[in-house]
């Protein structure tokens, strides 16, 4: 896909948000803290209705767990907990992971810490029921690594290559975008600096990226940009092996359009015009109420440009600051939000946006009376119910697993 420059801007105006009754709220799971995690950070959907997640911290080593959760047997049973693995300060597999895992084709478990020692790791199931699941350190490499702070999950390719975004690091500084690919042989993996981020306009500190079918790369960064308020960007692939060219497609201004994005974009049917897909994110700041929103961005055949629109703005009262990934499921929206700007409903929100091109009209799932707001992404299983974790909350305050049914 040719990439070219964003010229055109069109904001959509504001429009007034709808709160529903709210869907049935169930906690599943509640953390118990220390030898169990504490501050789960998302989920990733396994066979069978399995969940998989990772936990900031807790575990004997107080730096965080990888988890499993099995459903019960009955409708109304409990859920059972296992500990996969346990991170800890004394060998080189990473402290505190702060994103969801991925789970592979082959059955593997793989996922990044951001903590003082920054990783990404492979976790392979054990060849017999109720073994050890064992641990392979992917990055760094056995060499002097520059990228850190890997905060913003995984992708995983076509072919089980991963991408990943580091927020720090890299050859300038700003982040950088790095690939791993799984060796053809039992053997290490490659890994290559897939981009490194130099500030300015380029952009500074990525927040995550998307995989298009073409192998193009399409992302956000924080910060930097003509405003500072970051960019979209998209690395495409050059006829020189593992070498991106960077082309900014947007660059945020803080105002109606938002600003900061700090979450991984996503890559959904558009809601109008014949392309192959749009690029639909959030920012924590900026909209019509300060409280951030959905951005999306399109290629527009007839012209030639990208065009961004800016379908939906927070508003008060019915949540602020998004704080996950967009999950889209036939054309609906789904993510949480950190703060509801409201005394009895600050711990956040879970919402749902459906199309009514070009808008999105929200509806507000749950509100969470805080502070134990949710934390990290949203899964939906084949029977429609939506999976979250909040960072706190339950009785030990460690936090929680929960189901809700739209």
């Amino acid at each position: 896909m040719k990439i070219f420059p964003l010229l055109s801007l069109a904001i959509i105006p504001l429009l007034p948000a709808r709160t529903a009754a709210q869907s049935q709220l169930q906690t599943i799971y509640k953390f118990a803290g220390p030898p169990d995690g504490a501050a789960p950070q998302g989920l990733a959907a396994g066979p069978n209705g399995t969940l998989y997640g990772m936990t900031a911290n807790g575990g004997s080593f107080g730096y965080g767990t990888v988890f499993q959760l099995t459903p019960p047997s009955s409708p109304h049973g409990q859920w059972s907990e296992s500990i996969l693995y346990e991170f800890t300060d004394s060998n080189s597999g990473g402290t505190n992971p702060y994103s969801a895992p991925v789970v592979g084709k082959d059955g593997s478990i793989y996922g990044a810490t951001g903590g003082a020692v920054s990783t990404i790791f492979q976790l392979q199931p054990p060849a017999a029921p109720g073994g050890d699941w064992t641990e392979t350190v992917l990055y760094p490499p056995e060499v002097e690594s520059t990228a850190a702070g890997f905060n913003h999950g995984l992708v995983v390719g076509p072919n089980g290559e991963l991408y990943a975004t580091a927020s720090i690091g890299g050859f300038y500084g700003c982040g950088a975008v790095v690939g791993l690919t799984p060796p053809s042989v039992p053997g290490k993996w490659s890994v290559t600096m897939q981009y490194d981020f130099p500030g300015g306009d380029s952009g500074c500190k990525p927040a995550g990226v998307a995989l298009s079918a073409d192998g193009v790369i399409y992302g956000v960064t924080t910060y930097g940009g003509t405003s500072g308020q970051g960019v979209i960007f998209a690395l495409t692939p050059t006829a020189a092996p593992y070498v991106y060219t960077e082309t900014v497609l947007y660059n945020f201004t803080g105002g109606d359009d938002g600003g900061f994005p700090a979450q991984p974009p996503i890559l959904a049917p558009p809601q109008f015009g014949y392309t192959p897909f749009a690029i639909y994110g959030t920012t924590p700041s900026g909209g019509a109420a300060g409280l951030g929103g959905v951005f999306y961005l399109i290629w527009n055949f007839a012209s030639g440009t990208w065009g961004e629109s800016f379908p939906f703005h927070f508003q008060l009262g019915n949540g602020g600051i998004p704080g996950s990934a967009l999950l889209e499921v036939n054309s609906v929206f789904y993510g949480v939000t950190a703060n509801g700007y409201v005394k009895s409903d600050a711990g956040g929100s879970i919402f749902q946006l459906s199309p009514d091109p070009p808008y999105l009209t929200e509806t507000v799932l749950h509100k969470f009376p805080g502070p134990a707001g949710p934390s990290g992404n949203l899964v939906m299983t084949k029977n429609g119910i939506l999976y979250g974790t909040t960072v706190s909350g339950g009785p030990a305050g460690f936090g929680t697993v929960y189901r809700i049914k739209p």
